[in-house]
């Protein structure tokens, strides 16, 4: 409801009086130009002059003789969303209720209503009727014969005062619906944070999980598994089996590079592979020459793949060690071309046999009567056949 309206509702006056003279006189006083209109058409009759425009305020009034009158008035005004501006009320309405009892009546229907207590008798004293209505800005006394000048001034006061009070409440209203819904935002963005914050937590605790199912699986591969920093290549983690290939203990590794510990054999095979990684690729079975802490040398296949830990770029490297597979293959080829060495055709194989008839011929007597010899004899022949 804008300003305009609310002054044009203050200006609506009631009074709640069972003295009709009481209700001429506020009339007279708060609305001239009814009276003026009057006297005008009086003066047009007898003069035929035309009426003058007067230049006053414009107030509505309702009249109401009995406090149940006046109450049906409130409840009607607002409920058609034009309540009063303010109200004289009378202290003594016999044979209804007084003014105290009216005033507590429409106070509850429109509490920011403005009331003048008029009154002739001091029959209730001030703190009689603050101890009855209670300590309020809204009420005022007005002692009867009053004067037409108190209840000008009073009607134009508290018309403004409704009006400010009203502007007042209307912000106050806008301000606690304001403060509602930004606090029913703040509960929605609460809402939708602790569910993040809930979220996030099950997915730290999903990753804790994780990490320490790696770090169980890292620890108890029989594979040597190596962790590296990505940028420095320093050694931030490894299993068992890779302290066991390398021959060294954990304090000696972690912190160092490959080549601070002079694992590589072949210094360019190790360049090209790091180089490789530089660029982002994996490298997958490459052979290297690993060089152990006593200084044996040993075949294996590396595995470096990158990856991420929480915010860390590493890499994580696989070596398998093949020097018994190397060996068992080299003993194999060897094997295999021995074999291909005595399944080559022999030269002359039937000659021996051939000739030991002839051997008999030319000293049967010889080898028959030296048991011995003829016995090595047999043996050769044997062995040739």
């Amino acid at each position: 409801m804008n300003t305009a309206e609310l002054v044009k509702l203050s200006q609506s006056i009631l009074i709640v009086d069972d003295n009709p003279r009481i209700h001429e006189d506020i009339r007279k006083i708060l609305c001239p130009a009814a009276a003026a209109d009057d006297l005008a058409e009086d003066q047009k009759a007898i003069f035929g002059d035309a009426a003058a425009e007067p230049d006053v305020s414009s107030f509505t009034i309702d009249s109401a003789y009995q406090g149940q009158a006046g109450l049906d008035l409130v409840e009607k005004a607002v409920a058609e969303k034009r309540p009063y501006g303010m109200a004289f009320v009378d202290m003594r309405m016999p044979p209804g209720w007084d003014g105290i009892e009216t005033i507590q009546r429409i106070w509850r229907v429109q509490p920011d209503l403005q009331v003048v207590i008029c009154t002739a008798y001091s029959d209730h004293s001030w703190e009689e009727i603050i101890g009855k209505l209670g300590q309020s800005d809204s009420l005022l006394i007005l002692k009867k014969p009053f004067d037409n000048v108190e209840v000008l001034q009073l009607a134009h006061a508290l018309s403004k005062k409704w009006v400010v009070t009203c502007q007042a409440k209307f912000r106050l209203d806008n301000l606690e619906s304001l403060v509602e819904i930004r606090t029913l935002e703040l509960v929605r963005a609460n809402e939708r944070l602790q569910s993040e914050v809930n979220r996030r937590a099950a997915v730290e605790k999903e990753l804790r999980e994780s990490e320490e199912r790696f770090r169980k699986s890292f620890e108890a591969a029989l594979v040597a598994l190596a962790m590296l920093n990505a940028d420095t290549l320093a050694h931030t983690d490894v299993n068992s089996s890779f302290l066991s290939l390398l021959g060294r203990t954990r304090q000696d590794v972690i912190g160092r590079t490959p080549h601070q510990l002079g694992l590589a054999d072949n210094l360019a095979a190790f360049n090209e592979t790091i180089h490789t990684l530089r660029l982002g690729q994996p490298v997958h079975n490459r052979e290297w020459t690993l060089r152990r802490a006593d200084g044996e040398l040993r075949q294996t296949l590396v595995s470096i793949v990158p990856l991420t830990l929480g915010s860390q770029a590493c890499l994580l490297a696989a070596v398998l060690d093949i020097t018994d597979q190397r060996r068992l293959e080299s003993q194999m080829r060897q094997s295999q071309e021995m074999e291909a060495i005595g399944e080559m055709p022999r030269p002359a194989a039937t000659a021996p046999k051939a000739a030991a008839p002839a051997a008999r011929r030319e000293c049967p007597l010889a080898i028959e009567d030296q048991p011995e010899a003829r016995s090595a004899v047999c043996e050769t022949l044997g062995k040739g056949g």
